[in-house]
């Protein structure tokens, strides 16, 4: 198993329809309608910030033009994530199916560094990745797995916030799992998940944070749901929370294809 640690200063086909059962995709139907506020806040955010900085660059003498440019980009390519966001959003929303091809969880973690990265170096957090070569490929929607992945991440590195930074790692593994599945964990090291709190953790509203509108970890199940898989939240070997991810191989998706009709996700 590979393991690779990044520092806070490092930034580092064929189509399938919803994958659950009708019930599930209909609970979820009106989370995901609330979440688009969620889902673009980061991008929004980051773009506010820019904006600030381009301001103050834009008063030097001479104009720092490479700069600019770079705060130019970073400002494109949020406003591209909130389009795709919500585009995906509509996706799964509306009556056509995702836009699931094989790929493997690997490819989804390494195409998700740069943003953990920045993410890391913003919450002053060490990144680990600890990832296991040649997993059977998953059938999935990448850009939707990268949200899940994000959106946990997110989570552990604001739990652990009240812990000096050279005591927050986040860790995230992959590996094969049991009965044709293949796995990624998010494991942090900030308070954990108390036992009371467990059946409520993945429904709308519900936040342990003041400020939290109770949707991200709703939007994580979601996804993970359309794509018949499974999520689980258990305690870190030494502390902190463990948020573990398991997906259907691309041989399991395409029987449980085979032995009934797919299921679209219902109209909004």
């Amino acid at each position: 198993m590979a393991r690779v640690d990044v520092e806070p200063s490092a930034h580092v086909d064929e189509g399938t329809a919803c994958a659950a059962p009708p019930r599930h995709c209909r609970e979820h139907r009106n989370e995901l309608t609330a979440s688009i506020t969620h889902e673009i806040n980061q991008p929004l955010s980051a773009i506010f910030a820019n904006v600030d900085a381009g301001a103050l660059l834009w008063k030097q003498h001479p104009l720092p033009a490479e700069e600019l440019q770079s705060i130019l980009t970073d400002i494109r390519d949020d406003v591209l994530r909130i389009r795709q966001i919500i585009q995906k959003l509509r996706t799964l929303l509306g009556n056509r199916s995702l836009e699931a091809t094989a790929l493997e969880l690997n490819e989804v973690i390494a195409a998700s560094k740069g943003l953990l990265g920045q993410l890391a170096q913003r919450h002053q957090t060490r990144l680990q990745f600890n990832l296991a070569p040649g997993l059977p490929p998953v059938m999935g929607d990448g850009m939707h797995l990268q949200q899940v992945l994000v959106n946990l991440a997110t989570n552990g590195m604001e739990a652990m916030s009240h812990l000096p930074p050279s005591r927050r790692t986040l860790k995230l593994t992959t590996e094969k799992g049991d009965k044709g599945t293949a796995v990624f964990t998010v494991a942090d090291s900030g308070p954990g998940v108390g036992a009371s709190k467990l059946p409520e953790i993945f429904k709308v509203f519900y936040s342990t944070k003041p400020e939290g509108m109770g949707m991200g970890l709703a939007i994580v199940k979601t996804i993970v749901d359309a794509h018949g898989g499974k999520i689980e939240v258990g305690t870190n070997n030494q502390a902190g929370a463990l948020f573990r991810v398991s997906l259907p191989t691309i041989g399991v998706a395409r029987q449980r294809v085979g032995r009934k009709p797919a299921t679209a996700m219902p109209s909004a």
